[in-house]
């Protein structure tokens, strides 16, 4: 289940940091106030031990004071984080936190410092699965890398890791670029915060907006076609408010802000969303038309479908809100790979 509690307040300000160097001066004093009063707040819930907000806090306040130009207490905080997720085993956040001190030691020509960083974020990528991104690291600090390619594997024989001098075996780089591997639901890295930010402040109007959201969300979960549907009023009608998908040559199509019923609204599993909004709980499949839980679904079989998720999106907890309704729902689909979306990673 998507919940948009305070997860979602962390990833709004690194939204916001990410789009710092594209806001004006009354919109960067606003962001520096909200990311200083949310880093006040999740350095209050770790201090009651709420959760895990350490490594939250320190690598909030570490973006906060790069867009500052304050590096160096960035760079302290980062270690703060890192340590912290180290700690608590966040895999992701232990990539993304390497990765952000890899780019401001390199901002700073002290690339002896680089290599390290850039190679513990591209082993703990490959442990994540997000393909995609040891990808797009390899051909951007290949300098870094080389002669190395990390083989980061918890299981395989080809690689360890000794904890007590805190090295790393690792195999020669291969010359071609063939990395390659499944998509994943958690795939949705930095370069993902990036474009949502240049979307938040490129686009005007709240139609173009939506629509590069959904081409964003879409390219990085490998779907084919989605479509986002709001409950709509007291009564929580199920509304089509976006449809993007991809043709046969390679053209994104969208239409949105169409307000359908849903009951008129042909081109989704009617029944698979709104068991979505009635359970609250996330729908995935390999193979929707074949597989025996959902094929009582017309659209399901009619069309083949293969990889299907289907998302609840709430608002729950905090100060955001206090109404856990299902205020949304996203469903995506692929109807050429089998097993797109894996099951494992949605939460």
């Amino acid at each position: 289940t998507l919940i948009l509690e305070n997860e979602g307040i962390h990833y709004t300000c690194l939204l916001m940091l990410a789009a710092y160097d594209l806001a004006t001066p009354e919109q960067q004093i606003s962001i520096t106030s909200t990311v200083d009063s949310t880093c006040d707040f999740f350095l209050m819930l770790n201090e009651i031990g709420k959760d895990d907000y350490e490594c939250k806090y320190h690598l909030l306040r570490g973006e906060l004071y790069r867009v500052q130009g304050r590096s160096f207490e960035a760079l302290d905080e980062y270690e703060l984080a890192l340590s912290s997720a180290k700690n608590f085993k966040l895999m992701q956040w232990e990539a993304i936190i390497n990765e952000q001190m890899a780019k401001l030691w390199l901002k700073l020509n002290k690339d002896r410092y680089v290599a390290g960083h850039i190679q513990a974020a591209f082993v703990l990528y490959q442990q994540w699965e997000a393909t995609a991104k040891t990808r797009r690291l390899e051909e951007k600090y290949r300098q870094f890398l080389s002669p190395f390619h990390v083989i980061m594997s918890r299981t395989s024989p080809t690689m360890s890791r000794d904890d007590n001098n805190n090295s790393t075996k690792y195999r020669p780089l291969p010359r071609t670029n063939s990395l390659v591997g499944s998509t994943t639901i958690q795939n949705i890295e930095l370069k993902t915060v990036l474009k949502v930010a240049q979307a938040i402040s490129s686009e005007t109007t709240f139609e173009k907006f939506l629509s590069n959201m959904m081409k964003i969300m879409m390219e990085n979960a490998g779907a084919q076609k989605g479509t986002f549907i709001v409950c709509s009023g007291s009564n929580k009608d199920l509304l089509i408010e976006a449809e993007v998908f991809v043709s046969h040559e390679g053209y994104w199509n969208t239409e949105v802000l169409q307000s359908i019923p849903l009951s008129n609204y042909l081109k989704v599993p009617q029944s698979i969303i709104h068991y979505v909004k009635r359970t609250k709980e996330a729908v995935i499949a390999g193979y929707a038309a074949k597989d025996q839980r959902y094929n009582y679904d017309d659209y399901l079989v009619s069309n083949n479908v293969r990889s299907m998720l289907c998302l609840p999106i709430m608002l729950m907890g905090g100060s955001l809100n206090n109404n856990n309704d299902v205020k949304a729902i996203l469903y995506l689909e692929n109807n050429s790979v089998v097993n797109l979306f894996t099951e494992d990673r949605v939460e």
